[in-house]
Formats: structure tokens, C-alpha cells, sequence
């Protein structure tokens, strides 16, 4: 943990889903005989610090009676076109449950199709059961037509099914006798971040292979995310809630952590009015506790590679550049070139919520010192006039000529946010040099 931070306990939590699991039988819906949690978190919000924490907690806590099964990382498989391949063969090799000729079984049926080919596969076997005892062609059914043409071969495809059915049941079997002793708990993570199909695929796995007893299944992923990923493909009118709710027992809602909550308010001039000012923007923004820590840190290290001496306004002024940069290139591009009025005035017709948010942190006032807002327009004003000491031009002797006494007006005022590097560099040429 960098000295900038503090490690924040999430005991409590963590304590809390160790209940959940001992009383699987009281939280259990959905599956048959296992338990399977949504560890529900938004991207950056600290899921898996969390599952490392836990993780330990398991293994060192001597009361606890369950005992980590693997932790799977489906992100990390997510070029597989088949999701059997990858997860079935790590539970395979993280237990040694030589399932070697039952997951040959699976991948050769399964190959590039769907757990939807799949049930098309078991319709076949319905269809001939239809017309050989009630003399019923389902073939003649037109929603069916054509999806039985592409399954001609049927003593071929009744035989991967049986292949398939059996293979299933003696994977849930060794899983099962594995289990048999006592709860094993198996953790998925970065599901959010895989391919749609990749998604659901593992999502039907774990429903349809995994449902096992005294096996819990723990998917730490960002929900919201997930279903946004599963509407490109089924629509954007998909009840996800529904959808979702099949695969999942239960809901635990991993609280976030406040940006300063995790600060180290130590080691830095006005460090209490920069963090308070930090915390403000990152949430106003819903700028994820990731990011902020990333966000933070470069913050750090410009102060300290430029000058300690920058004051508290110049300081906020480069802390909320820094978090454009990393979080809103576009916004960010458009102060760099001098256009941040038209960039606001386009956003505030074009998104009025992302407009609000922005609005309420450009305008953010601590004191009597200008707003974000009232420096952003100050540099599309004089993007292009050079950056001069304001202390050498008290010393010219033109402290009489209006446009001079103007000039140093402007200089006084830009001088309060943006830090003194070079009076050969425009205002832009003095913000890209820190900020690059």
C-alpha cells in the first residue's frame, strides 16, 4: 500500500458473507442443492482486494469449516470461444479429479456451439419421442422447421447428447464427492469483463454442471455492467433482472469506499483542503475508488517533481485536470486546445445528467477563491498569451498603459491556478508541461 494510503478493513463484510455461507440452506432459491452468490461491486470499487481478503480470512481463521475449491479468473480465458474448455479444466486440475475423459466428452459436443445448440440437441430427442407414441410430426410445427434442418443427422446428435448427459453426471459426481466432507467455495471473477457470450456460457455452466451440494459458487462481478453486455445481444428492452435471477441465490452488495476514507492525510501543504476537495470530485463524478487511487497518485507526483510550494487553488485546478485525463480524454482534449465553453454548452444540451454533475464540480467553492469554471474560461479567453511573473511585471515601468495594466490583471488571475514554470510558455504550453 502506498504511504498516500491506508488499508481500509472490510472485516465486517467479510464476516457477513462467511455467515451467508454457513446458513447456505436458508439463502439458497434458485439452485437445487449448491449455493450460488453475486458478489456485487462497480468496476473499481475494490471486489478484488476483497476476494484476496477473504480468501485469507478462509484459510487462516481456524473456526472456519468450509475450504477454497480455486478461484477462477474468467477474464483471463476470454479468447476461448468454447467457456467449458477453460473453467471445467481448472477445476479439474486445481483438485485433481481426473475428469480427463469426461471433458473430452463435453468439448467434443460442445465445440463452438451454444448451450442453445445444445437444447436444440435435446428438442431432437423430444421430437422423435412426439411422433413414434403420438404420431405427432413436430417437424411440421413451423417454428420448428427450420431449426430441424440443421439437424438431420439424428442418431448422430441423440448420441453427443447421450455422450454429453453422461459426461455431465459424472463430473457433478466427482465434483460432489469432493465436496462430500465438507463446503467447498468456488470464486469467479471479472466475469463483467468478458464477452458477452463468454458470459453467459460460464453463467450456464455453473447453473447446469455446478449446481452441486456443499459447493459455493461466488461470482464477484459489477451487475450492471454485465447486463448492459448481455442487451447487446438479447436487445436493449431485456428485463435483465429477470433474466439474471435464475442464476443467482443471493445478492451481497459490496459497499463502497469513499476516496477519503483510504487517504494518508499526512506529508503534503493543505493536505486536508486538497483531500476534502479530491473527495468532492471524485464523488460528484462517481469517479470509482481505482481510479481515484490512480488518479491521486499521479496528482503526487507532479506536485513533488514541479514545486511543494503550489498553492491550494493550483493544486485542485491540476488534481481535476488529472482526473479528466484519466477518466474523460474528450473533456480533457478540448481544455488542451482552448475550447472548454463550447465543450460545456454542447454537453449541457447533449447529456443534461453527465451536464449536472460537471456543472455542480466546476462550480465547487471552498472559499472566496474563483471556481473551476471561472479558470477554464480564463484559458480559452488567452490560451495563447505567455505565462510572466507577476512580480517582474510590477517592475516595468509601463504600470500606466491600460492594455499593460489589463495584461497584468489577467496574469494576477491566472496566476492563482495555473503554477509558475516558464514565462517563455503560454497558459496551454504551462499545463501540458505538468500534465504530460
Amino acid at each position: 500500500m502506498n504511504k498516500h494510503f491506508v488499508q481500509v478493513s472490510r472485516d465486517e463484510e467479510i464476516e457477513t458473507l462467511k455467515e451467508i455461507i454457513e446458513k447456505a440452506d436458508e439463502y439458497r432459491e434458485n439452485s437445487e442443492e449448491g449455493l450460488t452468490i453475486l458478489l456485487n461491486g462497480a468496476w473499481g470499487s475494490g471486489k478484488t482486494s476483497f476476494i484476496k481478503d477473504f480468501i485469507d480470512s478462509i484459510k487462516n481463521d481456524k473456526k472456519n469449516k468450509n475450504e477454497l475449491f480455486c478461484k477462477y479468473d474468467a477474464f483471463e480465458y476470454d479468447f476461448y470461444d468454447n467457456p467449458f474448455v477453460p473453467l471445467l479444466s481448472t477445476l479439474n486440475e486445481a483438485k485433481t479429479l481426473k475428469l480427463d475423459l469426461d471433458l473430452k466428452k463435453v468439448f467434443k459436443v460442445t465445440g463452438k456451439q451454444t448451450l442453445k445448440d445444445i437444447g436444440i440437441i435435446s428438442y431432437k430427442i423430444t421430437k422423435s419421442f412426439f411422433k413414434s407414441n403420438f404420431g405427432i410430426d413436430l417437424e411440421g410445427i413451423t417454428p420448428f422447421k427450420d431449426v430441424i434442418k440443421e439437424y438431420e443427422k439424428e442418431n448422430e446428435e441423440l448420441l453427443k447428447f447421450k455422450n454429453l448427459n453422461e459426461a455431465k453426471k459424472n463430473i457433478k459426481n466427482k465434483i460432489a464427492s469432493r465436496c462430500e466432507d465438507k463446503p467447498y467455495i468456488l470464486i469467479i471473477d471479472e466475469l463483467d469483463r468478458c464477452s458477452p457470450t463468454f458470459a453467459i456460457g460460464t453463467l450456464e455452466i455453473i447453473k447446469y454442471f455446478l449446481d452441486i451440494k456443499n459447493l459455493i459458487i461466488i461470482l464477484s462481478l459489477d451487475k450492471t455492467q454485465l447486463q448492459e453486455s448481455v442487451k447487446t445481444i438479447y436487445g436493449q428492452n431485456m428485463n435483465c433482472d429477470i433474466y439474471f435471477s435464475k442464476f443467482f441465490d443471493y445478492q451481497f452488495d459490496l459497499n463502497r469506499i469513499s476516496f477519503d476514507k483510504i487517504v494518508n492525510k499526512e506529508g503534503i501543504t493543505d493536505f486536508e483542503y486538497i483531500v476534502e476537495n479530491a473527495h468532492d470530485i471524485f464523488e460528484t463524478l462517481e469517479i470509482s475508488t481505482r481510479d481515484s487511487h490512480k488518479i491521486f497518485l499521479e496528482f503526487v507526483s507532479k506536485y513533488r517533481n514541479f514545486d511543494s510550494s503550489w498553492t491550494k487553488e493550483q493544486s485542485i485546478f491540476i488534481l481535476f485536470l488529472l482526473t479528466l485525463k484519466n477518466t474523460n480524454l474528450s473533456f480533457y482534449n478540448n481544455i488542451m486546445k482552448g475550447n472548454s465553453y463550447n465543450y460545456i454548452k454542447e454537453m449541457s444540451t447533449n447529456s443534461k445528467t453527465e451536464f449536472d454533475k460537471y456543472n455542480k464540480v466546476l462550480n465547487l467553492r471552498k472559499d472566496e477563491s474563483l471556481s473551476i469554471s471561472d479558470y477554464l474560461f480564463g484559458i480559452d479567453e488567452h490560451k495563447n498569451q505567455k505565462y510572466m511573473d507577476v512580480k517582474h511585471l510590477n517592475a516595468v515601468p509601463m504600470f500606466n498603459d491600460d492594455e499593460f495594466r489589463n495584461n497584468q490583471s489577467i496574469m494576477r488571475t491566472m496566476s492563482k491556478v495555473i503554477p509558475y514554470i516558464n514565462s517563455n510558455l503560454t497558459y496551454i504550453g504551462t499545463l501540458r508541461r505538468i500534465l504530460n
